[in-house]
């Protein structure tokens, strides 16, 4: 209870303080707001918009087309399948954002210079185009551009409204009849024999200062005219020409709004790049959901909008350009085996057409076909069999002779998916391949690991399609045992016939490839023609009207909370400094319980200083600290018994207490010392022995006399002693009112000046006790130990009068 009471003391003593430093807040809220309205004036707003893209995702073998197109996806050009995280992180890529910071010219900043403040120029309004040629990629520039804003103004307007007229319908009074051009102060005016004029305007003139180009600083300034390049260093040039887009042109008061002074600044693509990623946030609607949120913030919303418009377009292009590499890559494969098959089926023909020819070879069809039905079944498989076989074949032929990293045919009349699936990821890795070696090198660790990787998907394509071949050969056998048994039962054959057999056999299976072929080239083309985008916007660019970011109101709560939490801080750290009592002065309130200060000399720390024939400060300071509890304690009304104690240990208690003591004895005062402290007895032991003890061994006994522990100081005839004795476990339990007052009331009758020495008085039992049966109390407080807030703990003894007639001495410095 006591603990809450001083911290509520130590609250209302810090909000008095603060209140007597009004002036101090109400020139920090002050201060701080005007702060605030300054950043506010100078900070660049921030603009947000925010884009919904919803991905799309493709399952397997379903096309990206209409459902019409169903039945030709085994092309394997429409079956990948589109994975949104993997589109999260792509619509993030530095290539991506690249494209977007060039097609925007986002690498050149335009800022008009205002006092105190640069605020963002594009689009609309940004009255100029600024083409730094000459510089590495990544060379960064800045400058300041000079301008002209009426000559700029009108060289704009009439660039935009120059025009050929008929000499007719000029004014006689703009130009001389006998001369043939006529000069003024904004134009010329050109007449030829066509009868014709043109009006070409003076271009504007502006200047560059303060040129800095990668860490160099430029000193000189340069001057020059819109439209026309300008050398500013080495090979770096500088092309100034006029935005017909900025709004103002075609306005009657813009002048006065129009920025004559712009800064330039070219940080290089790397770090345009980077910029514009940390602006850019890319994130799901939440899990379950394939829509992405894209938010991007800029000074300047019409910039904001532009970028999230054109980083969805840069997207739909990277991804229809992965696409159409691989229909191409197909389509190039399939017409290179078309013309090798319509080669040799062409040569076939000849040979079955010159061969009936020469041996006349009839019909045997109707011959042998009783015999030929069976055969013909197995022939019909093994063709189909044999047509997978070649294209299996060629596909492992391309892909062991493929040295080029070329992608792969994505033909599907083999049956077997895991090649299919194969093909379709090797094609989808060298996409992303070549992509990165377009930006970078083939060196790049990213590019060497997918080369290994597109190499391990290669050889375990080649592995599946070496054991679908023996799969293939293994039906081809069975087969042609089946034909072979048919055709051993057509003895009476003509031996034409199996050589027709087998020559028709070749045209069939050439005949059947090529169909397909023709087939998957249409196929290829569709995919082509229906290539569509795996996304849509279902929310365009918008945001709101007013910037985002800095938040006026945010801004000026926290300046008026650091206005009043500054001067809060200052006075409290003032306080902490000030910490510690060094002076009666800084007992404020309390100066009036003050009734001396001893002080410190540290060869007389733990002795009995005072002395009859003694004039030093220390002896001198017992003498005052006498007088002063004296006055106190008055003449004759028997208030004599006195408590020391302290707030904390080694606060130098014992050493006033002994010498207090001695000092109302050398004015001829019977006085007496007794000594509660157990923890601090060197006073006691040293200055007296008893063979009954002290006084706690009195008050555990109560067997002989309180006389019979008095011991008298044998240098002094006035000086009387109680020591500690034996010191108990627990001093508390042997404490009882009523006998402690019967002692207290003994030693008044029998002494002029009784004093205790108790402990320290913070949370302990005996000072409290013994400071209601006192008539004074006596804090020693130290310079070393005692801090300003300690004061609030006498403050509410005195308030709540736990201790009587408290007084207070100032120690300069512990023992």
């Amino acid at each position: 209870m006591s603990t809450s009471k001083n911290k509520m003391r130590s609250v209302v003593s810090f909000i008095s303080l603060c209140l007597k430093k009004k002036l101090w807040f109400i020139a920090s809220v002050f201060l701080s707001g005007f702060v605030a309205i300054a950043y506010l004036y100078v900070a660049q707003p921030q603009y947000t918009r925010e884009a919904q893209l919803l991905i799309k995702e493709e399952s397997k073998n379903r096309t990206t087309s209409v459902s019409d197109l169903n039945a030709i996806t085994d092309l394997g050009i429409f079956s990948s399948a589109t994975n949104v995280n993997n589109e999260l992180s792509r619509i993030q890529s530095q290539t991506l954002i690249g494209n977007v910071v060039k097609r925007l010219h986002l690498d050149v900043d335009y800022m008009r210079m205002e006092p105190f403040r640069k605020r963002a120029l594009y689009g609309q309004n940004n009255p100029i185009v600024v083409e730094i040629l000459g510089l590495e990629e990544n060379e960064p520039c800045e400058f300041e551009l000079i301008l002209d804003s009426a000559s700029v103004i009108k060289y704009a307007k009439g660039h935009a409204q120059t025009e050929l007229v008929n000499k007719s319908d000029i004014d006689d009074t703009m130009y001389d009849a006998d001369s043939t051009d006529v000069d003024s102060p904004d134009s010329i005016l050109n007449i030829s024999d066509t009868k014709k004029a043109e009006v070409e305007l003076e271009k504007p003139r502006y200047t560059i200062r303060n040129l800095k180009i990668g860490k160099k600083k430029i000193e000189n300034e340069f001057d020059g005219r819109f439209e026309t390049s300008i050398t500013v260093h080495n090979k770096v040039r500088v092309l100034v020409s006029h935005n017909i887009d900025y709004k103002g042109y075609g306005t009657e008061k813009i002048n006065a709004k129009f920025p004559e002074h712009i800064f330039i600044v070219r940080r290089g693509l790397v770090k345009d790049v980077e910029f514009c990623k940390q602006k850019l946030r890319v994130n799901l609607v939440d899990k379950k959901s394939t829509i992405l949120n894209l938010s991007y913030q800029d000074g300047d919303a019409e910039r904001a909008e532009d970028f999230l418009i054109e980083l969805v377009e840069a997207y739909n292009k990277n991804l229809l350009e992965g696409k159409n590499k691989i229909a191409e890559s197909t389509s190039q494969f399939i017409n290179d085996r078309l013309s090798l098959i319509e080669r040799e089926l062409g040569n076939v023909d000849e040979n079955i057409s010159a061969y009936k020819s020469k041996n006349l070879t009839p019909d045997v069809g109707e011959v042998a076909k009783l015999h030929l039905d069976k055969a013909s079944m197995a022939s019909d498989k093994r063709t189909e069999l044999d047509a997978q076989l070649a294209m299996l074949e060629y596909i492992r032929d391309f892909i062991a002779t493929n040295k080029s990293k070329d992608f792969l045919p994505a033909v599907t009349n083999i049956t077997n998916s895991v090649i299919e699936k194969s093909i379709e990821d090797y094609n989808s890795l060298l996409v992303k391949r070549n992509s990165l070696v377009a930006n970078s090198s083939e060196k790049n660790p990213m590019v060497v690991s997918l080369d290994q990787n597109l190499a391990d998907l290669a050889k375990g394509i080649l592995i599946n399609i070496d054991s679908q071949i023996d799969a293939l050969d293994t039906q081809i056998l069975n087969l042609r045992r089946t034909e072979a048994k048919s055709k051993a039962k057509i003895a009476s054959s003509p031996s034409q016939t199996k050589y027709l057999l087998g020559v028709e056999r070749q045209q069939k299976v050439k005949e059947a490839l090529y169909l397909f072929l023709l087939q998957k080239r249409e196929e290829n083309e569709l995919s082509q023609a229906f290539s569509a985008y795996n996304n849509q916007i279902i929310t365009q660019p918008t945001g709101k009207l007013e910037s985002t970011s800095p938040i006026k109101k945010n801004i000026l709560i926290v300046a008026l909370l650091l206005g009043i939490l500054f001067p809060a801080a200052v006075i409290w750290i003032m306080e902490s400094i000030k910490g510690r009592i060094y002076k009666a002065e800084d007992l404020d309130d309390l100066l009036p319980k003050f009734i001396g200060e001893i002080p410190y000399d540290k060869s007389k720390v733990g002795k009995v200083v005072v002395a009859a024939d003694r004039r030093d400060d220390t002896n001198a300071a017992f003498r005052k600290v006498r007088t002063n509890l004296e006055i106190i304690i008055g003449d004759g009304n028997n208030a004599n018994s006195v408590m020391v104690s302290a707030l904390h240990e080694n606060s130098g208690k014992d050493f006033v207490a002994v010498n207090l003591a001695k000092v109302f004895a050398l004015k001829k005062k019977r006085t007496i010392f007794v000594d509660f402290d157990v923890n601090s007895t060197v006073f006691g032991k040293n200055m007296a022995k008893n063979e009954y003890g002290g006084i706690y061994d009195y008050l555990e006994e109560s067997k002989p006399s309180l006389q019979n522990y008095i011991i008298q100081i044998s240098d002094d005839d006035n000086l009387f002693v109680i020591p500690v004795g034996k010191a108990p476990n627990n001093p508390s339990d042997l404490l009882n009112e009523t006998k402690l007052q019967s002692l207290v009331n003994f030693l008044k009758a029998g002494f002029d000046v009784v004093i205790l020495n108790c402990p320290s008085s913070v949370d302990d039992s005996a000072s409290e006790l013994i400071g209601k049966l006192v008539d004074h109390t006596v804090f020693v407080l130290n310079t070393e130990s005692t801090r300003a807030k300690d004061t609030n703990l006498l403050r509410s003894y005195i308030e709540e009068d736990k201790f009587n007639g408290i007084s207070l001495i100032l120690n300069r410095k512990a023992e």
